[in-house]
């Protein structure tokens, strides 16, 4: 319930953004990409129900879809954050291998910072059109003050899922992966560059995590299947 009141909201400020009065440039990113962030993040946990998140990445998604044929970039912000949540958290349902846990992140990480490097924006200024592969942050005023790339929330909501479901700090991962959203704003805007999201999430779950990974590798060569939870302190 909390989820979907966070996305209810979040889609309001969506569509009231345009109506806000001007603010310091960097305000509204920042503001926006953490409440995109903490939608991904809260409807990730809809992984524990696969059904349902099957659903909803099909009924998102539509949405979506619908909304960015219409024109309507912004609106469609929280449907494909919600659908981005759903495929991360299923995806991370189904690569519960502790070596992948522990090397995925770093690889992914380094890709993207290839991909950054190659011309791809994860995390970009608003310039520049929306769509189904990127999440417009909206500007106070009017307009895009950022976009990003669905990439970024898909594996925020791996990220976060492995750690619900894998008994590592859940709480502690979550709030890590929101600060380093906020601090690819932060270099975005202050550095005026594209800037790999990737790497600082991938940071985000591991540095919380760090005395917890290796006991996670030990569970796994000790036979414990895929999904195996332990209390892990918070």
């Amino acid at each position: 319930m909390r989820a979907a009141a966070l996305a209810a909201a979040v889609f309001v400020y969506c569509l009231v953004a345009s109506a806000l009065p001007d603010v310091p440039v960097g305000v509204d990113g920042a503001i926006g990409t953490l409440l995109i962030f903490a939608v991904v993040l809260s409807a990730a946990r809809v992984g524990d129900a696969p059904p349902a998140a099957l659903l909803m990445v099909l009924g998102a998604g539509m949405t979506a879809g619908a909304l960015n044929a219409a024109g309507a970039d912004a609106a469609a912000t929280v449907p494909v954050a919600i659908t981005c949540a759903c495929v991360g958290a299923l995806f991370a349902r189904g690569l519960e291998v502790p070596a992948l846990v522990l090397v995925l992140p770093l690889v992914v990480a380094v890709i993207d910072a290839v991909s950054v490097g190659s011309g791809g924006a994860p995390i970009a200024s608003g310039d520049g059109g929306g769509g189904l592969l990127s999440l417009q942050v909206p500007a106070w005023g009017g307009g895009a003050a950022l976009h990003i790339g669905i990439a970024d929330p898909i594996f925020a909501a791996v990220f976060w899922t492995w750690a619900h479901r894998l008994g590592l700090r859940e709480r502690a991962t979550f709030t890590a992966l929101l600060a380093a959203s906020g601090l690819a704003v932060v270099l975005v805007l202050s550095l005026k560059v594209t800037v790999p999201a990737l790497p600082l999430l991938a940071a985000a779950f591991y540095l919380p995590n760090l005395d917890l990974l290796g006991g996670l590798m030990l569970r796994g060569s000790g036979g414990a299947g895929p999904g195996t939870r332990s209390r892990g302190p918070s």
